[in-house]
């Protein structure tokens, strides 16, 4: 694919999204760590009991719900890091690249940001990869604060995310993030209690999409 905006093209993007990529994994991997061995140590316990033949059917059944919650947390997390490592090409799908990432920064049970979905398909005029970049940076950013986080998708034309966050923390966001958003069209709002990425729905002359 070929992105270009003035003097932006995906070369440039897709190496600042390894990067972002990189920085996302690092958070999630203690998570998946943790809810594998989850896994293991619940279905230790089914097996050791089951062997001795001790433990009631409501014991072990407790075990197996607690492993299957984590299972499907930890697939979940796996599916979310596919998605968003996966070779993209065309427009990006806003809404589910915000599930993706909002998925991963939550890894290990614990409830760090609060996703709004929007109730139709969101799709933008930039590339998956742009898209990857933007949002991820802007929400991982905001969790790094410390601060109580909520995600919201909103709108169809424009397509926008909101990030709200605590208002006496400020984000710190990497300028070169920053310039290749605006070079592509995609506005990023700063205000008290959130920052905001707009992205574009249609087109412009200095854009292709290939």
């Amino acid at each position: 694919m070929r992105e270009v905006a003035g003097a932006v093209d995906d070369a440039r993007v897709s190496e600042l999204w390894i990067d972002e990529l990189g920085r996302l994994t690092d958070q999630i991997l203690h998570g998946l760590r943790n809810g594998l061995q989850g896994v293991g140590i619940n279905i230790e316990v089914i097996r050791s009991r089951t062997d001795h033949g001790s433990g009631n059917y409501s014991d072990l059944r407790s075990f197996a719900i607690n492993a299957a919650r984590q299972f499907e947390d930890v697939s979940a997390q796996i599916e979310a890091l596919a998605f968003l490592s996966r070779t993209a090409s065309g427009s990006a799908d806003i809404g589910a690249t915000t599930k993706a990432i909002t998925t991963l920064l939550n890894a290990g049970g614990r409830t760090r940001v609060a996703l709004q979905e929007a109730p139709f398909p969101a799709r933008a005029a930039v590339s998956a990869t742009t898209a990857r970049l933007v949002l991820s940076h802007l929400c991982r950013t905001a969790v790094e604060t410390g601060s109580a986080v909520s995600c919201e998708v909103r709108g169809t034309a424009p397509v926008a995310v909101a990030v709200n966050l605590d208002p006496a923390v400020n984000i710190e966001v990497n300028p070169k993030v920053v310039e290749i958003a605006e070079a592509l069209h995609i506005k990023i709002m700063f205000e008290a209690a959130s920052v905001a990425a707009v992205f574009p729905t249609t087109l412009t002359s200095d854009t292709v999409l290939v």
